[in-house]
């Protein structure tokens, strides 16, 4: 493992350096836009906070940051899924296939 090699993947019979460079890109961009995404709403949303504190939006957005980090991340990500696969009507699989292929 200190080498690079780490072996070869049971399901695809590939190697598995090769399977994480495949998906490694997808990975990078995902954690890129959440990056930027969670600056572009928490430094606003901080602002607006700071400027008007004890205000019914500062008491709002307060009860919805507590609500979010309360919330486990598997839980979120299931509700998404749900979200997307049902409310937005895609097929079930949609996101394994983006990955996959």
């Amino acid at each position: 493992m200190l080498h690079g090699d780490f072996g070869r993947s049971f399901q695809w019979n590939e190697p598995v350096s090769k399977l994480i460079a495949a998906r490694l890109p997808l990975t990078i961009v995902i954690s890129l836009f959440t990056l930027i995404f969670t600056y572009v709403v928490a430094i606003p949303i901080g602002i607006y906070s700071a400027t008007r504190q004890y205000s019914i939006g500062d008491y709002i957005f307060t009860v919805v940051g507590f609500a979010g980090l309360a919330t486990p991340n598997f839980l979120l990500a299931l509700v998404l899924c749900s979200f997307f696969i049902n409310i937005l009507v895609l097929a079930p699989g949609v996101f394994s296939r983006l990955i996959i292929n």
